[in-house]
């Protein structure tokens, strides 16, 4: 049986944080093997640790001087996404508007999510259930995120909810004098974290229904399927729809059709 995984990462726009995303990948756990080989040799070819993505737009500590060198920050970013593309089986991206789930009645945000990490964590969940179930796959998934992300503890108890296991904390670079190893597809995740964080803070609200990429990662990421989701929590209606949703994955957590 595959035994799937994803890597999300989560963002917030600054300084105004009035969003919470959550973006990742799923593959199964061989495919990401072969990711972190491929991933290390290409970022080894430019002798880089590991990447990061604020700090390759930046052009900020290990991209030191790589604003004038153009035609290498292109190939660099090219070749990871298509290393991506080769190994990831879907994206999946969601953001939750903070100052909507501040509204939420205390009584719902106690049943949903006590915090909008918790939430961008169970709308990410449903959301791989759905695919997974579309895809026929069996067993739940595991979920990998980034050592000391803010309100772990909410997202730990929300996932455990829904998914009926506690979701894995993986650090997202190497420490070798700590002999720590990173998990290599956070590095992409972050990518994705990044691109969907830079639209909502352009236009300062949720994703426009034609939402794309942009140049060049469009052509690239796009060839991956799945569309950012948005959650502005706005209508109760909208808010008991996904608790539906949530209450049928954790009584089926192997998967049935929701009606």
């Amino acid at each position: 049986m595959v035994m799937l995984t994803g890597a999300f990462d989560v963002s917030q726009d600054q300084p105004n944080r009035r969003f919470l995303i959550m973006a990742g990948f799923i593959s199964d756990a061989e495919r990401w093997v072969d990711f972190d080989r491929k991933w290390r040799e290409r970022l080894a070819a430019d002798d880089l640790p590991y990447f990061h993505m604020n700090l390759f737009a930046q052009s900020k500590k290990i991209f030191k001087g790589w604003e004038k060198q153009e035609d290498k920050r292109r190939k660099l970013i090219r070749d990871l996404l298509e290393i991506i593309v080769e190994h990831a089986y879907y994206k999946f991206a969601t953001a939750v508007q903070v100052e909507a789930f501040g509204r939420l009645s205390p009584e719902v945000r106690k049943e949903f999510a006590p915090t909008p990490i918790a939430a961008a964590g169970r709308f990410i969940a449903g959301l791989v259930f759905q695919w997974r179930d579309r895809e026929r796959y069996r067993g739940v998934p595991e979920f990998v995120f980034e050592e000391g992300d803010e309100d772990r503890g909410s997202l730990i108890r929300a996932m455990k909810k829904l998914t009926g296991k506690e979701p894995v904390f993986r650090p997202k670079k190497d420490d070798p004098e700590k002999q720590i190893v990173a998990f290599t597809p956070l590095q992409a995740a972050d990518i994705l974290a990044y691109e969907v964080k830079q639209i909502t803070d352009e236009i300062g609200r949720i994703l426009p229904p034609d939402f794309r990429f942009r140049f060049p990662y469009e052509h690239v990421l796009n060839k991956i399927p799945g569309e950012p989701k948005i959650f502005p929590l706005e209508r109760v209606s909208e808010t008991d729809s996904l608790l539906k949703i949530d209450q049928h994955f954790v009584k089926n957590p192997l998967g049935k059709a929701v009606s």
